[in-house]
């Protein structure tokens, strides 16, 4: 009996899922082959997947465009009464890459970045909120996102 493509990838995306819960570890891939999206969260607590788990890094494929869609997901009414806002940045420190995302706010809600992964030499990326806000330390400062390209 020949194994189903689910059947051989099964152990894996049984490893990644558990990756990703206990440690925030993500994968990132495109079934089409094409731009690669990533949906990341952001709020004061610091950066989250779509169904709510905390991100510590994604893993994605070298040489392919990524998208990165960047979420404001403050919930709190001090999040409108105090306007708190986001300003992310992707870089890297070793070549001097830097792309900036437009803020985030109660106001606008999403905004992304798009860029070639390791075109510019890196293997590594930061993803860092530049503005002075609510849970800096959260959102890059002391707690980075890192995107590894593999």
């Amino acid at each position: 009996m020949k194994n189903s493509t689910a059947a051989k990838w099964a152990p894996f995306l049984a490893l990644q899922m558990m990756l990703s819960l206990c440690l925030g570890v993500a994968w990132a891939h495109s079934p089409d082959g094409g731009i690669v999206e990533i949906v990341i969260k952001a709020n004061h607590d610091g950066f989250f997947d779509s169904k709510g788990n905390p991100l510590r890094e994604i893993s994605i494929p070298e040489g392919k465009t990524v998208r990165l869609v960047f979420r404001y997901d403050e919930s709190t009414v001090d999040a409108y009464r105090t306007g708190n806002r986001h300003q992310l940045v992707v870089a890297s420190e070793k070549t001097g890459f830097r792309v900036e995302a437009e803020e985030i706010s109660y106001w606008k809600k999403e905004a992304s970045v798009e860029f070639t992964a390791g075109k510019d030499g890196s293997k590594e990326y930061r993803i860092v909120c530049i503005l002075d806000c609510e849970g800096m330390e959260n959102l890059g400062y002391q707690i980075p996102l890192i995107l590894t390209v593999v």
